[in-house]
């Protein structure tokens, strides 16, 4: 039975760029974790992280930048992720053991969606958004990150760095 609201394990430690987040930091990644603590609905997309008081627990909205268009916002339950959460840990045996490398910003729905994973799963997690490929490279190595979600080209980039990764 799938959970119906996202969790934020106890044990699940944040690091931003190399240095931790403390538990009541302000800035978008402790706004993430607030707002999965809280368990109310909430926005995440380029101005940061909102907690939708009006919302509806169990959902969030993710909001395009608009760069191609219109902005459009999309409404998912916290209960569609968990089940790809909970496939990913039963096949792929992913979980607190784990450090998850993100390479993007939080409002790019694939870091989105691997920060609330790991954070669901207990993992640790390092958001490294913002840094030239071969210090993302080099705190990848450093932080043993064994999980790491990219786009292709984030990853042509870091293999390009040519420093060795072998915890991924």
């Amino acid at each position: 039975m799938h959970s119906e609201r996202f969790r934020w394990e106890a044990g699940t430690r944040l690091f931003d760029q190399g240095r931790a987040v403390a538990a009541d930091e302000a800035g978008a990644l402790g706004a993430l974790r607030q707002a999965i603590r809280a368990g109310g609905e909430f926005l995440v997309g380029p101005g940061g992280v909102e907690r939708l008081e009006q919302g509806a627990p169990g959902f969030l909205r993710t909001r395009s930048s608009g760069t191609t268009g219109t902005a459009k916002t999309i409404r998912r339950s916290h209960r569609s992720w968990i089940a790809s959460f909970e496939v990913s840990r039963d096949h792929l045996g992913i979980g607190a053991a784990d450090a998850y490398g993100v390479l993007g910003e939080l409002a790019h729905s694939l870091t989105l969606y691997a920060l609330v994973e790991g954070a669901h799963l207990g993992a640790t997690l390092h958001s490294l958004a913002g840094l030239r490929p071969g210090r993302q490279a080099r705190l990848l190595g450093e932080a043993g990150v064994t999980v790491l979600y990219c786009t292709p080209t984030q990853l042509r980039l870091i293999c390009e760095a040519g420093r060795p990764l072998p915890r991924l």
